[in-house]
């Protein structure tokens, strides 16, 4: 089992090509598991038409993949909403339905910020102005 090369962890193949392909022929680094003991090998380097061929080692990693079957993903999504709505109904939650904002909010928030970021080097203008007592109105609705 691979556990890691050049001292990176080695998770799947992917991980593996990559490092084989950015080592460029150089000498590699591996730590191996056999018989439950950590081994350190070095692959030497490798020139010409050596550094396309196949070092010569299979890849075993210790990582698997796993599948929560449908009606635990269902579950879990319940419990996700039942805990968010929760959440947006409880008087002491940081979260509330003051704070809750679609895609317009969030716009308006993002074009409030750009504008004040852009006006920062002119602190007198009428539009910094506007800007600073929406922000001051906002702060008031969502305190409240």
């Amino acid at each position: 089992e691979i556990r890691t090369l050049n001292g990176q962890l080695v998770i799947n193949l992917g991980v593996y090509q990559n490092i084989i392909a950015d080592s460029k022929g150089a000498p590699i680094s591996a730590v191996v598991l056999r018989d439950g003991q950590s081994t350190t090998l070095t692959i030497p380097e490798r020139t010409g038409d050596a550094i396309e061929a196949p070092l010569g080692i299979g890849l075993t990693t210790g990582f698997t993949r796993t599948y929560p079957s449908p009606f635990k993903q269902i579950a879990n999504h319940a419990v996700m909403t039942v805990r968010t709505l929760g959440s947006l109904i409880n008087p002491s939650s940081d979260i509330g339905l003051s704070k809750v904002s679609g895609p317009v909010g969030i716009f308006r928030i993002f074009h409030s910020d750009a504008l004040e970021r852009s006006l920062k080097g002119n602190p007198t203008s009428p539009e910094r102005a506007h800007l600073l007592n929406a922000k001051r109105t906002r702060a008031h609705t969502y305190s409240g």
